[in-house]
């Protein structure tokens, strides 16, 4: 069944009613056809329109959609503005309103393909949106490579943080510690473990994005080690977290510069290593 039935239902009315919507594309889990939609997805909707401001600052369209419980504004893809929304039953909209030319525009340079990469489907269009994205170059998504260069400016950023989170822990800040070992650590980490499939198994796997789906595509031998790589707001447990986190990275990192035949910083491992060990 649908859960969505309705909404879309309501999104076809008002389409009818404003001749300023020109078009309605859904992408995400409600079209793709692996990892399909479940009772926790989302719906994900570009509105092209006349007046996309309309769509995010003003009620008018949105509370069109259903019974709306919550709503808030935020940066998107393309440099737009993005309208998420919670309804009743907890179903989530997400829309991004463009213009039709910007809607061409990101179509033709590529900016949007990697969202249409995994599936689409057109509930509404009377501005020819269904042949634009029917010849439209959209290739799979992939994990591009990194030169040499970003791969040491990534593995020393990430070596000279670990040393940093760990004076934090040791100063007793560990609200910054917290967030550099949970989360700008770990965002590298999850680069190299992209890497790492994409260096495993070829430029065409499919990493997915933000961590999305990652105990399915990436190995065992990277999935289990994560849970030791977290931690607790506790100094002691924050210790073994980033210890955790770094033996991972470094282990993956140095694999990917063997694969790819690049030189690999040890020095600086070996440096951040004898370090977090302290204390």
């Amino acid at each position: 069944m649908d859960r969505y039935a309705e909404i879309k239902e309501n999104i076809l009315r008002m389409c009818g009613e404003y001749e300023e919507i020109k078009a309605v594309v859904a992408i995400g889990s409600q079209t793709r056809s692996v990892e399909k939609a479940d009772k926790f997805s989302d719906l994900d909707i570009f509105f092209i329109c006349d007046k996309p401001d309309l769509m995010i600052y003003s009620d008018k369209y949105v509370s069109r959609l259903g019974n709306v419980k919550m709503s808030f504004i935020e940066d998107t893809i393309g440099g737009g503005k993005e309208r998420r929304i919670l309804l009743e039953k907890y179903l989530d909209v997400d829309i991004i309103p463009m213009t039709p030319q910007d809607f061409e525009r990101l179509i033709g340079d590529k900016t949007l393909t990697v969202l249409f990469s995994r599936g689409y489907g057109v509930l509404f269009d009377r501005c020819g949106v269904t042949e634009l994205l029917s010849s439209a170059e959209i290739a799979p998504s992939h994990f591009d490579l990194i030169s040499e260069e970003e791969f040491n400016n990534l593995a020393n950023d990430f070596f000279f943080h670990v040393v940093w989170a760990k004076k934090k822990i040791l100063r007793g800040e560990l609200w910054c510690a917290k967030m550099c070992v949970d989360g700008y650590l770990k965002n590298h980490l999850l680069r190299i473990i992209q890497l790492c499939m994409v260096c495993r198994n070829g430029e065409a796997y499919d990493v997915w994005h933000d961590g999305k789906m990652l105990e399915k595509w990436a190995d065992g031998d990277i999935v289990s080690p994560l849970g030791k790589c977290f931690a607790r707001y506790d100094s002691g447990e924050m210790s073994l977290a980033l210890w955790e986190t770094c033996k991972l990275f470094a282990r993956l990192s140095e694999e990917c510069a063997e694969k790819l035949g690049y030189d690999y910083p040890r020095d600086a491992r070996d440096f951040a290593m004898d370090f977090i060990q302290l204390g």
